[in-house]
């Protein structure tokens, strides 16, 4: 289910699943090797907790057909904003949400509300751009 009119804290948690998913999402394969035609690897392997005896095995987190949906419309979105908006925005989403005062490290000449306010004017420009374009994202 989409909203109406995207607001800019629907698109920061858009931003977070977005972040979230492309941590789940397999490697490139390398040109080299034979092609098969799997996006994710949904078999379940010999370290999988089921099949694993020992406490250390870890489940396998797949992420959904929803989720997918969003990352597809954040990277849609995303080529359609400022370069300097999109630095910004993958800055602080992407691997993982950092917060202003780590993000500063990266920005010297600016305090972490100043980068708080430029964020905040970022996702907003892109909520102008997903409200007037957003039948294009989904008719794609």
């Amino acid at each position: 289910m989409t909203p109406n009119k995207f607001t800019p804290e629907q698109l920061d948690r858009y931003l977070q699943i977005a972040a979230f998913v492309d941590d789940k999402l397999p490697n490139p394969i390398p040109k080299n090797t034979p092609a098969m035609f799997k996006i994710l690897q949904i078999l379940p392997d010999k370290n999988t907790y089921k099949d694993s005896d020992t406490s250390t095995a870890k489940p396998k987190i797949i992420p959904t057909s929803r989720q997918i949906g969003i990352y597809d419309f954040i990277l849609l979105l995303m080529l359609r904003t400022k370069p300097q908006t999109r630095e910004l925005v993958y800055l602080k989403n992407f691997p993982h949400t950092k917060s202003y005062r780590s993000l500063k490290r990266l920005y010297l000449d600016c305090s972490h509300e100043k980068l708080r306010y430029m964020y905040k004017k970022a996702l907003l420009e892109a909520c102008k751009i997903a409200n007037i374009h957003f039948k294009e994202f989904i008719n794609l």
